[in-house]
């Protein structure tokens, strides 16, 4: 942990535009057809293979549970002015609260299409997000410090919620129309050899 300054760095900040993103998750999904077997492509299920292709490039917005926030205290130093002017070393507390959620973890590295200029501070790692308050021990203050970053984790959260809405039905569209196409190449494909076939030509 850093001796001074802020526990932890600006969440929604390392990942900036988010049309940008989107396009290329969108890409990047429609892809994954193209990495199938022709006979997947030509006798799965076509309706579940579209489903699973969805699911693995769905973007879940994180859920907060902040009905089980768990904390632990700890101690760091920072540096203080002191009463002749010089810099002075105390420890103050630092109070780690975590808590779980269900969700993208990526999504709290990226900046959403709206956003302020004021983006809290966080970590999240797996399924639990942790915030930090320090240089506090009422327990009054502590709370009301975590309400307030989780409320304003929550605001770009939604900002996220808002954008991806309806990004699950485009998937499916542009995954679906890329599978028919895979398909019905593939039959082309197959309707070719066999008329080459019948003319006496064989393939190498």
């Amino acid at each position: 942990m850093n001796s001074d300054g802020p526990v932890f760095d600006l969440l929604f900040f390392r990942i900036r535009g988010a049309h940008s993103v989107r396009e290329q998750q969108l890409a990047n999904t429609v892809a994954l057809v193209d990495r199938l077997t022709r006979d997947v492509v030509l006798s799965g299920d076509q309706d579940q293979l579209v489903a699973e292709i969805v699911n693995a490039g769905s973007a879940n917005v994180p859920v907060l549970d902040r009905g089980n926030i768990s904390y632990r205290r700890t101690e760091r130093e920072t540096v203080v002015q002191g009463p002749f002017g010089d810099r002075v070393w105390r420890n103050e507390p630092v109070y780690l609260f975590e808590i779980p959620f269900k969700g993208d973890v990526a999504l709290f590295d990226m900046q959403p299409a709206q956003y302020d200029m004021n983006p809290p501070r966080g970590e999240a790692t797996g399924t639990v997000l942790t915030v930090a308050v320090t240089g506090q021990e009422d327990p009054e203050v502590l709370k009301r410090e975590v309400d307030e970053t989780l409320d304003h984790i929550q605001r770009y959260l939604d900002w996220h919620r808002h954008f991806w809405a309806g990004f699950d039905q485009q998937l499916e569209s542009a995954v679906r129309q890329r599978f028919n196409q895979r398909r019905e190449a593939l039959k082309a494909q197959d309707n070719t050899a066999q008329t080459l076939a019948g003319m006496g030509f064989k393939p190498q």
